[in-house]
């Protein structure tokens, strides 16, 4: 989240759990007036560093931040798959685990859900 830390009342947010239709997903849902919380967080994104170093620099991207930002996160993503792998014993399913998808697509459900705030 780069440091950013929204107000948000979980149990005010509605989300429909049953709802599979491609496309869906409670960010986009009128009342619960987050749609455009996406392009917040990438306007930040702008002006934030990691490790000390500004990720964007007169309206580019700087290759040297953003590949160390991005390899962070892919190693994190590696340590949390081998968690996986050794201790869950679904070895099968840990790709689908390990990822973040918070709207519904063709080929599968969302896997973050808003339930009871």
């Amino acid at each position: 989240m780069l440091g950013w830390d929204p107000a948000i009342d979980l149990s005010a947010i509605y989300d429909d759990l049953t709802c599979l239709t491609p496309g869906w997903s409670f960010l986009e849902h009128p009342e619960n007036r987050l749609s455009g919380i996406y392009k917040a967080m990438a306007r930040r994104a702008w002006s934030s560093t990691f490790r000390g170093r500004a990720l964007a620099d007169a309206g580019h991207w700087l290759p040297g931040p953003c590949l160390a930002y991005l390899e962070s996160g892919a190693k994190i993503s590696t340590l949390g798959f081998s968690a996986f792998y050794i201790t869950s014993g679904l070895l099968g399913r840990a790709t689908e685990t390990t990822s973040v998808r918070l709207e519904n697509t063709k080929l599968a459900v969302r896997n973050v859900y808003v339930r009871e705030g």
